[in-house]
């Protein structure tokens, strides 16, 4: 989990370590934004929807318009489009994860919400995918070592 404190003395950002930096990126400019202007907040990520909060929606405004530039965007936007995966293009053009470029594309209607929410579906399939396909991995790799280990007894 992403939060931050507002001690007496200063502020402190977490951010979770064993996480992509590049879906970190927009939680670390969301949490600068409440440091920008000095009040906290909690933001909701279920279904990845913009919190009700006055504030986490101007933090989430702020960190899409500094990592994801309207003007930067819309220009881009004609050619990511014609590509079979238009948010990778977005993706590795903004550095954000492809779901990033996903939601701001929603958010400044180049996208309608079906096609982010059908995007949104399919992501989460993949993400599971991979996950499943890496303990896999480790798991045929753990079994391949006690082979050799009792091979070699």
């Amino acid at each position: 989990m992403l939060w931050y404190e507002v001690p007496q003395e200063g502020y402190d950002i977490s951010i979770m370590s064993h996480v992509a930096v590049k879906k970190e990126l927009i939680r670390l400019a969301h949490e600068v934004a409440h440091l920008l202007i000095g009040k906290g907040g909690v933001f909701n990520f279920r279904d990845f929807l913009p919190a009700d909060n006055a504030v986490e929606q101007f933090c989430n405004r702020v960190a899409a318009e500094f990592l994801l530039p309207e003007r930067e965007m819309k220009a881009a936007w004609p050619d990511a489009r014609k590509a079979i995966e238009p948010f990778q293009v977005l993706a590795r053009r903004f550095k954000v994860s492809p779901l990033v470029a996903a939601r701001r594309s929603l958010d400044l209607d180049m996208i309608s919400k079906s096609a982010f929410f059908d995007f949104y579906r399919e992501y989460q399939e993949d993400e599971r995918r991979r996950k499943t396909t890496k303990a896999s991995i480790r798991a045929l790799t753990a079994l391949r070592r006690s082979w050799i280990v009792a091979a070699m007894i």
